[in-house]
C-alpha cells in the first residue's frame, strides 16, 4: 500500500548508514543527528499538515508528498555527503508526515473499521520490511548506495500514477 512503502522509504537508508559512514568518516553522533532530523521533520509535517488534505483533498497531499518522496530517492542517489543526507532526510520527513496524514484519513473515510486497523498495522509493516529489503539490497546486490533508492523511485512513480487516476474522496 502507498502508506507501506512511505514507511518503507523512510526504513530504507539505516541498512546504509555504516557504508556512507565508511565513505565519508563521520561520527557516529552524526548518524544520530541524520535520524533526529528525520524525526523532528515527520512530527513537524503531522502537526501542521496533517489537517491539510481534509481542506485541499487527500489527492493534492499525495501527489504532492510522493513528487517529494520522489525528489528525496533522487537525493540519496546522487549524495555525496552527510549534508546532502541531512537535506533528503528532512524532505522525506516532511513527505511521509503529509502522506502519512493524508492516508490515515482517506482510509478512515473509506472505512472507519478496517481503517483503523490498516493504521494500527501498516506503520509496523512498512517499517520493518523497508529495513529488511533495504539490508538485503544493500547486503546481496550491487551498487547497494543506488540500487534500493531507485526501486523505490519506481514504486512511488507507479503509485503517483495511481493516485492521479483515483477519485478524490
Amino acid at each position: 500500500s502507498l502508506l507501506e512503502s512511505f514507511l518503507a522509504a523512510s526504513s530504507a537508508p539505516t541498512a546504509l548508514y555504516a557504508v556512507y559512514q565508511g565513505r565519508w568518516g563521520f561520527s557516529p553522533i552524526t548518524t544520530t543527528v541524520i535520524f533526529g532530523i528525520y524525526a523532528l521533520a515527520v512530527l513537524s509535517a503531522l502537526l501542521t499538515v496533517g489537517k491539510l488534505s481534509d481542506h485541499l483533498g487527500r489527492r493534492p497531499v499525495l501527489m504532492t508528498a510522493i513528487a517529494m518522496q520522489a525528489v528525496t530517492m533522487l537525493t540519496f542517489t546522487t549524495a555525496g555527503g552527510v549534508a546532502q543526507l541531512m537535506v533528503g532526510r528532512v524532505i522525506q520527513g516532511l513527505a511521509t508526515g503529509a502522506a502519512v496524514g493524508a492516508i490515515g484519513a482517506g482510509l478512515l473515510d473509506l472505512d472507519k473499521a478496517k481503517g483503523t486497523i490498516t493504521n494500527a498495522v501498516a506503520p509496523m509493516l512498512g517499517t520493518g520490511s523497508g529495513g529488511i529489503a533495504s539490508g538485503l539490497l544493500v547486503q546481496y546486490l550491487p551498487a547497494p548506495v543506488h540500487l534500493v533508492y531507485y526501486a523505490l523511485l519506481g514504486v512511488f512513480v507507479a503509485q503517483g500514477i495511481g493516485v492521479a487516476a483515483m477519485a478524490e474522496t
